[in-house]
């Protein structure tokens, strides 16, 4: 079984390589850009996803980072899993517009695009429209009212103008300012209150 998750998500991978390589070659163009970083994304968790259901069919704690991990920075945790869920990536794989690629294992969080919610001890509670991947230009911070914003700061890999994001269910979306709301309409504060940032964790 598991044998065969890994082959078909290396298949995936393969795939995805191609869109990205074809939407590059359109300079200038942010879709196209945003595209990639979508089907990068996309790779990524499935990979991670893969290796979550092959140790809960092994009977195995999660492999998701949860909030009493070791791992202090979405970095740590990607570097920590090479062997057993990024084996055939590349660290290139996790770069973005603007965040240089990784030549080499282990990677730097200057090659790290991406942020993981880690505010869940089991990801099964998880509500599956809650970001669990996302672009490291994203933020979150609860209302004053209630609930939870979302927010863009000017960093790479796209800055103030959009975001990728991947849910908890596996829904992959390109977020633009006017549809920041979609990443966290009906979203408790405790639900991103773990963020495991390239750098850093974020409280």
């Amino acid at each position: 079984m598991k044998h065969k998750t890994i082959w078909a998500v290396v298949t995936l991978i393969t795939a995805i390589a191609i869109a990205t390589a074809v939407a590059s070659c359109t300079p200038g163009r942010r879709s196209a850009k945003m595209t990639a970083t979508v089907s990068n994304g996309r790779g990524i968790f499935m990979l991670m996803y893969a290796a979550e259901m092959d140790a809960y069919e092994a009977g195995e704690p999660t492999t998701y980072p949860t909030p009493t991990s070791a791992w202090t920075s979405s970095t740590a945790y990607f570097n920590a899993c090479k062997s057993t869920v990024f084996s055939d990536v590349s660290a290139a794989f996790f770069a973005a517009p603007e965040i240089p690629p990784a030549r080499e294992w282990p990677m730097k969080s200057e090659n790290n695009a991406w942020a993981l919610n880690a505010s869940f001890t089991n990801a099964a509670e998880a509500p599956s429209d809650v970001p669990f991947l996302f672009t490291r230009n994203l933020r979150f911070r609860p209302r004053p009212t209630g609930g939870v914003e979302a927010y863009l700061v000017d960093a790479p890999p796209f800055g103030s103008k959009g975001c990728v994001i991947v849910t908890f269910g596996g829904a992959t979306k390109r977020l633009f300012p006017r549809d920041l709301h979609l990443a966290v309409d009906e979203a408790k504060p405790e639900f991103v209150q773990h963020v495991l940032q390239p750098e850093g964790t974020e409280r």
